[in-house]
């Protein structure tokens, strides 16, 4: 039996909490009792550990590759086979450029090989693009803001350095950070070989657009100034129809009182001089942001916009259209207040807008709120009616790219993004391309042959250890409240699946997600779950979210109860739970469950407990100072694993905690070697065999003694270009 679940919770404030609330306090065990039982305190019994040594994560092996860089940040695409890629593999180390290593990478067959066509040491790319049919790329280096530009396809490059001029006395732009900060945040767009534009990044969200500022280059890139945008903020928006003219969107500036315009949020400027001035067009103002601009044609456009989820407001989707040229302005589409996705709602507005032709386009929806780290992940729409109605995909990123007639791309546009998104028909389907094993996993579960994983490219099934893969069941990611929420909590023998579809609520199949049933999780009140764990398709444990019951006192005084974690039990799926016993333990640390043994991580004696009746009595063991952290525990048969980080003058150090006769004798082993610091999670699948897996680099790692010794797997998943 395996048991994984995400959570929310940062470890390391959680054991803070811990230590200051509960002390090295002992423990309190409950007696057996259909009811929680007064408990009785003893001191914690030392566990018995029989050895202690080092086991080394070895590197995965090198496998030749014609898949995309990862950390994917910028995407063009000059047609529908030949694009470019701006990632930052190496992300900076201190500064914001020092220590950085950022690459383009070309593809000529569209996007089923890619090569590194230029690598840059100490700089920071945030976008690329083309001037003119050459290919150029925006970054920040040591010395400031750069180009980095080919003039023959992607064969030789060269880096230019960039002066930015910022308004005198700019009290806002300080504050921003100067104009490293604009350049960072900023898109870039080329009117022709020397007219260019440097604007919000819309999803960048809030911060990037006010105050946001509208740059203009007449020597290809070189130089760079503000323009005036009077009476408002440049938002993301901005798209020409001709050598002269071109439309932007913006905020709308205060009035004299301090108040907004009244239903003026945003509007539109245009310009007749190749943008050297701007004015707002009369009728557009829009009582939400406006993000986005597309002209498919010089006469028909589209601007699309809408509210951040984060404020509750409606529309929080809005497409505005013109047929004359921009000169006049209709709103065609606007989303009602409920969400579109159960649990997630909207996200933000339509930060990136692409049309085809006058019918077909496909939209990115979100963008940051304020005090967020940008780019922020949005999730993909299209529309085949003109923008009069759209439909949401499950893809995320953070940056849309067209190409040719109906294709797209959609870039992670975060630090590690692996996976690119590819559409061959316009945004309705897409499909995952990265590198091999590269693809960050969120999760993984084992139960002997069984394998789940969760991925940025998706959520994956295998029933041979990982040598075919197939999607998760429907049945399953609905219960999981669609391919945006929950995943999968735990794996089973014989076909078990357990999704925790809620605070109180759990959802499980027998039959390897194919069909289940959800079930509410009775007597643990209003503090709701903090774990469950299934031995069978029967036998269940689930934690309340409880705390320890004794502690120390606490200056201010902390707002939320603190009580006993009640354990509570069910021997028919789900269907009826019933209160077994409480433990001092502080609710986060994880349950796992077999038939022969339970147990729980994080007590308040620091160590972990035990059960071997069901979870009726419970005994608690005391640990060395270094394995206090242990967490995420899991069974498989008498295999029983626990992973055990500490944190040291900001370094994490992880050991485990591993037993291979259900809980009698117990072994510890250190991870070391570079890999080891990507371990995120360790997942017992039989007898000795543990599964490792690198949360954040997508790696795998397998043992079959235990934890003793280790060997990178190739998962071989689907995800190839």
């Amino acid at each position: 039996m395996t048991s994984w679940r995400a959570t929310a919770r940062s470890w390391a404030l959680c054991a803070a909490l811990v230590a200051s609330l509960c002390g090295p306090l002992p423990a309190a065990a409950s007696k057996a009792s259909a009811e929680p039982t007064t408990t009785t305190t003893v001191p914690p019994l030392p566990l018995d550990i029989v050895s202690r040594g080092t086991a080394r994560v070895p590197p995965p092996s090198v496998v030749a590759s014609a898949g995309p860089a990862s950390g994917q940040i910028g995407l063009v695409f000059t047609s529908a086979q030949t694009g470019y890629l701006a990632a930052v593999p190496e992300p900076q180390t201190s500064g914001y450029a020092a220590g950085a290593t950022s690459v383009l990478q070309r593809t000529t067959d569209g996007g089923a090989s890619w090569a590194t066509v230029w690598r840059g040491r100490d700089i920071v790319l945030h976008w690329v693009g083309t001037i003119a049919g050459a290919v150029v790329a925006a970054g920040v280096g040591r010395r400031g803001p750069l180009l980095v530009e080919s003039a023959d396809g992607g064969d030789s490059w060269h880096e230019v350095p960039v002066a930015i001029s910022l308004p005198t006395a700019s009290a806002q732009a300080a504050q921003a950070g100067g104009a490293a900060w604009y350049w960072a945040t900023s898109t870039l767009y080329f009117a022709n070989q020397q007219v260019g534009f440097a604007y919000p990044n819309a999803m960048y969200g809030e911060d990037a657009a006010w105050p946001g500022l509208l740059f203009r280059t007449t020597d290809g890139g070189r130089r760079w100034a503000p323009v005036p945008f009077p009476g408002g903020s440049p938002s993301g928006g901005l798209a020409f129809v001709d050598a002269t003219h071109g439309f932007a969107t913006g905020l709308s500036a205060l009035s004299a009182t301090g108040s907004e315009l009244r239903g003026c949020t945003s509007r539109i400027w245009r310009t007749s001089d190749a943008g050297a001035s701007w004015r707002a067009v009369p009728g557009t103002c829009a009582g939400y942001m406006l993000t986005s601009l597309s002209f498919p044609t010089p006469g028909r456009g589209y601007a699309g916009g809408g509210n951040y989820a984060k404020y509750s407001l409606a529309p929080q989707l809005a497409v505005l259209s013109t047929a004359d040229g921009g000169r006049r302005w209709s709103q065609v589409f606007a989303t009602p207040k409920s969400a579109a996705v159960p649990g997630e709602g909207y996200g933000g507005p339509f930060g990136e807008l692409h049309f085809y032709d006058a019918t077909h386009g496909v939209a990115l929806a979100g963008g940051c709120t304020m005090g967020a780290n940008g780019p922020c992940q949005g999730q993909v729409w299209w529309t085949s009616d003109g923008g009069r109605s759209w439909s949401a995909q499950d893809e995320r990123g953070s940056q849309l790219a067209v190409a040719g007639h109906s294709g797209a791309w959609l870039a992670g546009g975060t630090p590690g993004s692996n996976v690119l998104w590819r559409s061959g028909d316009g945004g309705r389907s897409w499909a995952p391309v990265a590198s091999t094993g590269k693809a960050r996993l969120s999760g993984l579960l084992a139960a002997g042959e069984q394998l789940w994983v969760g991925t940025e490219a998706g959520q994956f099934m295998s029933e041979d250890g990982g040598q075919a893969w197939h999607s998760v069941p429907a049945a399953t990611i609905a219960a999981e409240g669609g391919p945006l929420g929950g995943p999968v909590a735990e794996l089973g023998a014989s076909g078990l699946v357990v999704v925790q579809t809620g605070i109180s609520t759990v959802w499980v199949s027998d039959d390897r997600g194919r069909t289940g049933r959800a079930f509410a999780i009775a007597g643990l009140g209003e503090a709701g779950t903090s774990a469950v764990s299934f031995a069978d398709s029967e036998d269940g444990l689930a934690l309340g979210e409880g705390s320890c019951a004794a502690f120390k006192p606490v200056t201010p005084p902390i707002s939320f109860p603190l009580r006993p974690t009640t354990v509570v039990a069910t021997h028919d799926g789900g269907a009826r739970w019933q209160a077994v016993a409480t433990v001092d333990v502080a609710g986060y640390g994880g349950l796992a469950y077999s038939q022969a043994l339970a147990v729980v991580a994080a007590t308040c004696a620091k160590g972990i407990a035990t059960s071997t009746d069901g979870g009726r009595t419970w005994r608690y063991w005391s640990v060395a100072a270094d394995l206090s952290g242990c967490q995420q525990p899991s069974i498989s048969g008498e295999t029983v694993a626990l992973s055990c980080p500490s944190y040291v003058a900001g370094a994490v150090t992880l050991r485990l905690l591993v037993s291979q006769d259900g809980g009698q004798h117990w072994s510890v082993y250190r991870l070391s070697g570079p890999e080891a610091q990507y371990v995120q999670g360790i997942v017992a699948s039989g007898p000795g065999v543990l599964w490792a897996y690198g949360q954040a680099t997508g790696e795998v790692w397998r043992s079959t003694n235990g934890g003793a010794t280790w060997s990178p797997v190739d998962l071989a998943l689907p995800v190839r270009p």
